[in-house]
């Protein structure tokens, strides 16, 4: 009950939030129903509890006892009977309710959920992974959960979803969102990607205590219509910008920034920070005594195998990233720390590997070109062909009008 009151805080209703999932409103009828009973009795056995008090209570006037009934049975079957009903259909309510979750469609949009401390990543079917979670609407959604340390939990109030991430293995949980194009929570979202997107965000919560920052271990979830849900993937799929730009972006898909500082302005203290650290002069100390470079390597040894080195004054709490980001990836990040490090006043990478434009594509003629000339062709040759023609009309003309004198002087 707890949770629900404290989900609702970005919700005008009282109770609960707004019915945004296909599972809401029956699940807000068996609590309500729960609810309700709860009260009629709580209301009655207080009132009970007061009315024997007063009536019994401690006077000087000695009170002789009272022949009472030691047995009634039809007050015992009363109330036994009708509490035995209510459990019932509560039983009955609540395991229609849990078989409808546990049993998601055939037709089912997938998705990966991976959680470590403190954060969410979210990958689509195409590869597209975002710290985000985008859904479409009107479609059932999928989700398969993992964690990659300690157990978690997604809670995502508006849909009345709820399930642990456990290590080592994979929990299923689906839902159906709603999505009405009039309604008042619709609004702009990804206007960093080509074409308009107009969703509905809902807050996603970790429901299980994971450490010191899980009060900030939360997403979004953004409700799409599915013909911009599609187009929105799609381009999620393809990293678009400049290698430090891609960097940047795989920080916070990552959770990265969850932990570290990459802005002075940053006060997270979980990690070192790692605003102006590349190029360090001095680097900094390690717990072994070392003081290792500030350079690509030293950043490719902490993300892979974060337990090597430890910077003093911290602990060992980064998961490994190996086999999660690509060499690439890793690259992304080396350059963004780059570009965000006073320390460095080299060149940045325009391209990553493999990502270069095709120069000899770019010296080819545009595919118009030998076109247009052929149509010039085409045109010229259609021209001879023209003043062939109107030539052969002058010979024709001129047999004819041969043929015509002739006739007259034979006729003559």
């Amino acid at each position: 009950m707890m949770l629900a009151i404290l989900a609702q805080s970005q919700d005008p209703s009282f109770y609960l939030p707004a019915q945004d999932s296909t599972f809401a409103a029956e699940y807000d009828w068996t609590w309500y129903f729960i609810y309700y009973i709860s009260a009629f009795f709580t209301v009655g056995i207080s009132l009970a509890a007061i009315y024997f008090a007063v009536k019994y209570r401690r006077t000087d006037k000695r009170l002789e006892g009272e022949h009472t009934h030691t047995h009634h049975t039809a007050l015992e079957m009363t109330w036994t009977i009708i509490p035995l009903i209510l459990v019932l259909a509560i039983f009955w309510f609540g395991f229609q309710g849990f078989m409808d979750k546990a049993t998601p469609p055939r037709d089912t949009y997938d998705i990966t959920v991976n959680s470590n401390r403190w954060s969410w990543t979210f990958i689509y079917p195409n590869g597209a992974i975002t710290n985000t979670l985008y859904v479409p609407a009107d479609r059932p959604v999928k989700l398969t959960l993992t964690s990659e340390d300690v157990i978690h939990s997604v809670f995502i109030p508006a849909f009345r979803v709820k399930m642990d991430a456990v290590p080592g293995r994979y929990n299923q949980m689906w839902f159906q969102a709603n999505y009405d194009p009039g309604d008042r929570r619709v609004q702009p979202v990804l206007d960093e990607l080509e074409g308009e997107f107009n969703g509905i965000v809902h807050p996603l919560y970790c429901a299980e205590y994971c450490g010191r920052r899980h009060s900030v271990m939360e997403a979004d979830v953004v409700v799409l219509p599915m013909d911009q849900f599609r187009s929105a993937i799609a381009q999620l799929a393809e990293p678009t910008g400049t290698p430090a730009e891609i960097g940047q972006r795989l920080t916070q898909i990552h959770g990265c920034v969850q932990c570290h500082a990459f802005d002075e302005d940053a006060t997270v203290a979980t990690g070192p920070a790692l605003y102006d650290f590349y190029g360090m002069p001095d680097g900094r100390p390690q717990t072994d005594g070392s003081t290792p470079a500030a350079d690509a390597e030293y950043i490719r040894e902490s993300i892979l195998y974060p337990g090597r080195r430890i910077t003093q004054g911290y602990r060992n709490e980064m998961p490994s990233f190996a086999g999660r980001l690509s060499d690439n990836e890793i690259l992304a990040i080396t350059e963004y720390l780059k570009s965000i490090s006073t320390h460095y006043d080299g060149e940045l990478m325009e391209y990553l590997p493999g990502q270069e434009p095709d120069e000899e594509a770019n010296d080819e003629p545009a595919v118009d070109e030998p076109v247009e000339e052929a149509n010039g062709d085409v045109e010229d040759d259609a021209d001879d062909q023209d003043a062939d023609v109107e030539a052969d009309d002058e010979d024709s003309n001129e047999v004819e009008a041969d043929s015509e004198e002739e006739m007259v002087e034979t006729a003559a």
